[in-house]
């Protein structure tokens, strides 16, 4: 009879039956389950082929020693007088992780290094020398698990987690672990149906799901897909054992599969790029169908001819309060789906908070962790008797409101719209507009505004309503919204996104709400610009400043420009476009100084004729020393910034930043200043200018008419 040892395999959070399956399938009929692990004895090539086999686990660790252990003293003692050369030679490489439990405070480096002056205090004792140590890829790699009295002592036979397969060297963003998007297809129902159902992943990032998907629907298995193990450094590992198992598999005649269509998509190229890459280095890149596709854009009966599976891990933020962007984001991509995914079984992995906000009736959930973040995987058959839930679902403590309210104003809204179109349409021709406010406020009940970009792109700004609104009511007309704009328009619901304008503290004013980088391209004034409708509260063009723009490009002929706060560029582009000689961008934003150069690139701008600088601009102007003929200046109305103490407020420090930007003006050079802060106003005697000049009116376009103080504008030399 082969020997028993003591095991542990660990896997993903709520994926225990599954690692059980593979742990049967390997030859262990007896094991315990907990938390992310199962335990029990086996032999050791049991535990091999489940090293070899199962997509599902983390680490396989072998029990070698269980001791007393109260501090760290004894620890050390313990590391002393272990037999480590009946698990290792002393000319291997090694190292010790620790996890702990302790109801005292535990420093686990500290337990780590005491582990390891144990280890090679024993052999310097025995042979005078001592192993190395490597923490990456060590030949003898150790674990210990300590609580408050008593430690044990593993072995890590993977070395490794088991998720890292070998052909991922490059990640995107969000990457899925190998075993958890395994899990993930396991869930899903794909492989038991797969030779029939088409399989498609539509935010496709790096590739993994459909790369894990095709491994196991071809039944190969992760075992060779990586070099490096723990097990082969260990002194009784047995490696005919394993040379049996990777016979045992290339040798191995396999059924010819009938494979449907796989496809994979993301707006992202550069995902696009590397999905391929690992798919080459998995060996499966031959199945898979790649596309660089928005999936609000997917138009998915002219790619795929039959419904079948498709999963995602759509994206979520990192905080456990969700904001309001992914809340509607989600909306949105349950109205895709009831639009354009018609009879597909869909799997979505993301906060339940989020999946409640799909809007759709889901079949199955399943939990399980992303990482830190808990998740369910909700599984959703996209049929006729699935009805699509309009409202936007939002969490409030943990629990789901909808809204009850019944809004008979509908047709008065809608033909509003249509009547703010039908008087904007000869102006928006003439002047060849195809970004624009269509409403703002006008029904004072419907508090918000209605922006159109290129003519079928729609952002609805819902402003805050009062604390004595009900949410109810609130909801209800923010639903009212939605289906009117779908109606005035003959807009479909994928094209609107919905935003909540409210007062924002310290940073979260311009921080990005969510990371899914998603672009589309926009034309203004003969120039094209890229923006986004979800990440930002802000879109990356201010409609109402598109005279000031058209002024800026006036001014600028010969000049040299200072662009301050300078956002996304657009005023930069205008510029060049009327014949700046140079332009300066300033802001502290790393990620808007980004989007900037894209945008003057996208233009045609050469790097020489601009410059981007990443600084706070109160800091930039102290130490500048280069004199510019034109400044445009559009500050915040509140910032923090790092490198500055304290916060920016307009109202308060107005006058100490135009006495700055004036030293940096040439002789008879002028500022182009703009405030966005309704309850503004300016003192002439607090400012050093010769000339001031409001432009305010004149900078108001028509569209923006009935929002007259939407900001202000003055000229100063």
């Amino acid at each position: 009879m082969s020997e028993k040892y003591n095991f542990l395999v660990t896997c993903p959070p709520f994926c225990e039956d599954l690692l059980g399956e593979d742990c049967q399938k390997a030859g262990i009929s007896s094991f315990k389950k907990g938390p992310g692990f199962l335990s029990g004895a086996a032999d050791y090539a049991s535990l091999l082929r489940v090293i070899f086999y199962s997509p599902i686990a983390g680490r396989v660790y072998l029990n070698i020693h269980h001791f007393a252990a109260s501090d760290y003293d004894e620890l050390y003692q313990m590391a002393l007088n272990f037999p480590w050369d009946e698990q290792m030679k002393v000319d291997q490489s090694f190292s010790i992780s620790v996890q702990s439990k302790r109801t005292s405070k535990t420093d686990n480096r500290f337990a780590v290094q005491r582990l390891k002056d144990g280890l090679c205090d024993y052999f310097r004792k025995k042979t005078t020398r001592r192993p190395s140590v490597d923490s990456e890829q060590a030949d003898a790699p150790f674990y210990v698990f300590w609580d408050d009295k008593e430690a044990s002592l593993y072995y890590d036979l993977s070395g490794q987690s088991l998720h890292r397969r070998g052909y991922r060297e490059a990640l995107g963003k969000a990457d899925l672990k190998e075993n958890l998007a395994a899990a993930i297809i396991r869930r899903s129902g794909w492989l038991d149906k797969f030779q029939d159902y088409p399989l498609a992943d539509p935010f496709c990032g790096s590739g993994t799901l459909v790369i894990e998907a095709l491994l196991m629907a071809l039944e190969i298995p992760p075992g060779p897909l990586r070099s490096y193990y723990g097990f082969k450094g260990w002194k009784h590992h047995d490696q005919g054992l394993w040379e049996q198992l990777c016979n045992e598999n290339s040798l191995k005649i396999m059924e010819s599969k009938k494979m449907p269509l796989i496809w994979a998509s993301d707006v992202d190229p550069r995902a696009i790029q590397l999905a391929r890459q690992n798919a080459e280095k998995a060996g499966v890149s031959s199945y898979i169908h790649f596309h660089r596709i928005d999936f609000f854009e997917f138009q998915v009966a002219r790619q795929i001819s039959k419904p079948g599976f498709m999963l995602m891990n759509a994206p979520y933020g990192q905080r456990l309060d969700i904001d309001e962007d992914m809340t509607s984001f989600y909306h949105l991509l349950g109205r895709q789906l009831k639009t354009q995914w018609h009879n597909w079984k869909t799997g979505i992995l993301a906060p339940k908070e989020l999946t409640l906000s799909i809007g759709l009736k889901a079949e199955k959930n399943y939990r399980f962790n992303n990482g830190t973040i808990a998740c369910q995987l909700a599984l959703f058959n996209i049929n006729d008797s699935n009805r699509f839930n309009p409202l936007i679902t939002k969490p409030i403590q943990n629990k789901t409101r909808v809204a009850y309210f019944e809004d008979n104003n509908q047709e008065m809204l809608i033909n509003r719209l249509k009547k703010n179109h039908r008087i904007l349409k000869s102006w928006l021709k003439r002047e060849n507009i195809s970004s624009y406010r269509l409403y703002d406020a006008d029904i004072p009940e419907y508090n918000g505004a209605i922006d159109i970009y290129e003519g079928k792109w729609v952002v609805i700004q819902e402003y805050q309503a009062p604390k004595e609104i009900p949410f109810e009511k609130a909801f209800t007309r923010l639903k009212t919204m939605v289906q009117a704009v779908e109606k005035a328009l003959g807009l479909g619901g994928q094209f609107i996104y919905i935003k909540q304008r409210s007062h924002q503290k310290g940073s979260q004013q311009y921080r990005a709400h969510s990371h899914l980088g998603i672009y589309h391209t926009i034309e203004e004034g003969g120039l094209k610009f890229y923006v986004n409708f979800i990440d930002y509260l802000d879109t990356g063009i201010f409609l109402d400043h598109r005279p000031v723009r058209g002024l800026v490009k006036k001014m600028s002929q010969g000049k040299n420009l200072l662009n301050l706060f300078s956002y996304t560029g657009t005023v930069s582009c205008y510029a060049l476009s009327g014949s700046a000689l140079r332009v300066v961008n300033v802001d502290a934003s790393k990620n808007y100084l980004a989007w900037a150069d894209e945008n003057l690139k996208l233009n045609g701008f050469h790097e020489s004729s601009y410059q981007n600088i990443c600084s706070d601009c109160f800091e930039y102007l102290k130490d500048n020393t280069e004199k510019f003929d034109l400044v445009f200046c559009d500050p915040p109305t509140f910032s923090n910034s790092k490198s500055r103490q304290g916060h920016f407020d307009i109202q308060r420090d107005y006058p100490g930043l135009l006495r700055l930007i004036k030293k940096s003006l040439k002789p008879g050079g002028e500022i182009i200043f703009s405030c966005n802060y309704r309850g503004f106003k300016l003192d002439p005697g607090e400012i050093p200018f010769e000339e001031i000049r409001e432009i305010t009116k004149q900078s108001i376009p028509e569209d923006f008419e009935k929002n007259p103080r939407i900001h202000q504008v003055w000229i100063f030399k």
